[in-house]
Parts: structure tokens; C-alpha cells; sequence
């Protein structure tokens, strides 16, 4: 052996000296952004689906304040304000007449439910509040994949973009296709307790009673006027 080369140690391991698989890897240019890419795809499939999130959200009493992540966007439930209330109102009145009373429950369901397209956007509303929806924000819709190159993939995500909707009507689209009825049913009745609707009731009942003696004192007048 030569006198220039070291004596192997019983301590190296074999193939010591030689670069690993590892730092291949790691000198990789390309390394840090399939890093990137892989962790961000770990932290985001991993989380719990916005159901679970809101049944927990249900559980715990109440939703107001609450935020969730949906299709990339955070949206945080709004406190209750006029504007809210008069806007589920009016989607309210757009429901089909439902007979409570009726024998056959089956039949009346499938008679009316497809007409309830409106429970979306009733809970969307309740969700995000009116001074949102009255931005007129706007939601990308994504179509299929391209095609990219090997770098593109690694850098840009698997979708194209197509048109963009409503964020309302996004997001009133998204609670009828990915929650359940029963979520469904809880999130819209969690959030119209929270809505301060005696508050409102006390507040339009008073009112509603001033029109009320004002007419009636109109009429007395013009009466004793004759």
C-alpha cells in the first residue's frame, strides 16, 4: 500500500469518503423547491376537511369569530349586523312553501327540494356577512391541468385558471356539494341564534307600533274633523 494513502479505519463505514444519496440530493438545485412543494402539500391535504372543522366549531357553541379555509381562502364568521340579517331575509323569502303537516315526509322533500338551492346561500351569507358580499369579491374557478415541463411542475401548481364567479356564489355552491345536511342544518341554525334577532325583533316591534298609533291617531283626527 502506499505510503501517501490512509489506512482504512474500522470505525468509517463503507463507501466512506463518497458522496451519499443524501447530498446528492441536497446539492440538487432543484432540491430546495421539490422540498418546498412536498411540505406544502403535507400541511395542506392534512388538515382536517371544513366540515370536521366546523362540527367542532358547532360543538364548542358557538361559530362567531371562527375562521376556516376553504378552496385556499380564509374566511372568518362576521359578527351579526342589520345588513346580514336583511340579506337572509331576502333569500328566505325565495324558499319554496313546505307543508309541515304533511303524511308523507319522503314525498314532500322530493316534491320541494329541488328548489332549496337557496340553504347555500343563506348559510354563505351567514358565514361571511353582507359588507363582504357587498365587495363584490371575485373566486378563480380552476379547469385541468397543463402540461408542464419538469422545473413548471415542481414550481407551479397543477391547475389553470378559467373564469372567475361571485365569491358568494362560490362559496353558497361549495357548502351544498362538500357538507353534509345535518352540518348544514347546525351551521344555519348556530348562526341565526347568534344573529341578536330578539334585539332586532324588540327594535322593528317598537317601531312598527309608533306607525301604528300615528295611523290610528290620523284617522281619529280626520273623524272628529268631520
Amino acid at each position: 500500500m502506499a505510503a501517501s494513502e490512509p489506512l482504512p479505519s474500522p470505525f468509517h463505514s463503507k463507501g466512506a469518503g463518497k458522496e451519499t444519496e443524501a447530498e446528492r440530493h441536497r446539492s440538487d438545485p432543484l432540491f430546495n423547491y421539490k422540498t418546498t412543494y412536498f411540505i406544502f402539500m403535507a400541511t395542506t391535504t392534512n388538515q382536517p376537511p371544513f366540515e370536521q372543522r366546523v362540527a367542532e366549531a358547532i360543538l364548542q357553541g358557538s361559530l362567531k369569530g371562527k375562521a376556516f379555509e376553504v378552496g385556499g381562502e380564509k374566511y372568518t364568521v362576521t359578527e351579526p349586523t342589520p345588513a346580514t340579517l336583511m340579506m337572509v331575509s331576502a333569500e328566505v323569502a325565495k324558499m319554496p312553501q313546505v307543508n309541515a303537516d304533511t303524511d308523507n315526509v319522503l314525498h314532500e322533500i322530493l316534491r320541494t327540494a329541488k328548489d332549496t338551492e337557496v340553504l347555500g346561500r343563506i348559510a354563505a351569507i351567514l358565514i361571511i356577512g353582507a359588507k363582504r358580499i357587498k365587495e363584490h369579491r371575485q373566486k378563480p374557478i380552476y379547469l385541468t391541468p397543463e402540461r408542464l415541463n419538469f422545473f413548471k411542475r415542481i414550481t407551479t401548481p397543477f391547475r389553470r385558471k378559467g373564469r372567475t364567479v361571485e365569491e358568494i356564489d362560490w362559496l353558497s355552491e361549495y357548502l351544498l356539494e362538500n357538507v353534509t345536511i345535518k352540518t348544514l342544518a347546525e351551521l344555519i341554525s348556530v348562526r341565526l341564534a347568534e344573529m341578536q334577532i330578539g334585539d332586532f325583533f324588540g327594535l322593528t316591534t317598537s317601531l312598527s307600533a309608533v306607525n301604528i298609533i300615528k295611523a290610528t291617531k290620523e284617522v281619529e283626527e280626520t273623524v272628529h274633523g268631520e
